[in-house]
């Protein structure tokens, strides 16, 4: 009885196979003059081979067959900032304080909040 091929062996016979054609087609097509008929047919024949491995190797369930449903983008924002102490002259100390005393005004306060009425069992609020 023969051993069932395990999906590393199997996608290395498909990647095998993939890259043997491949090359076939660039050699021969290193041959034929750019725009004539017989270089566009290698041109689709790679095309078409490209499709052919992709198809392959989902069904036989080595890649999604949809990648957009098993992929989700995930958007990871990272900062550096320098460690070093920074030496604030006058100039900065002054530029601080006015910027302060401007913007004092636009910074909201919290809004005072009231008290509760006594609410005693059973009643509605």
């Amino acid at each position: 009885m023969a051993r069932p091929k395990s999906a590393r062996s199997i996608a290395l016979e498909i990647e095998r196979s993939y890259k043997k054609h491949k090359k076939q087609l660039e050699q021969s097509m290193v041959e034929t003059q750019p725009g004539s008929r017989a270089h566009l047919d290698h041109i689709a024949a790679l095309a078409a081979l490209d499709r052919k491995y992709r198809e392959e190797r989902s069904d036989r369930g080595l890649d999604p067959q949809n990648l957009g449903t098993v992929a989700q983008t995930r958007y990871v924002f990272r900062a550096t900032i320098e460690s070093t102490d920074i030496e604030e002259t006058a100039a900065d100390k002054l530029a601080r304080q006015m910027f302060d005393e401007e913007f004092s005004d636009a910074v909201e306060q919290p809004m005072p909040t009231l008290p509760k009425a006594n609410a005693t069992k059973g009643s509605k609020n």
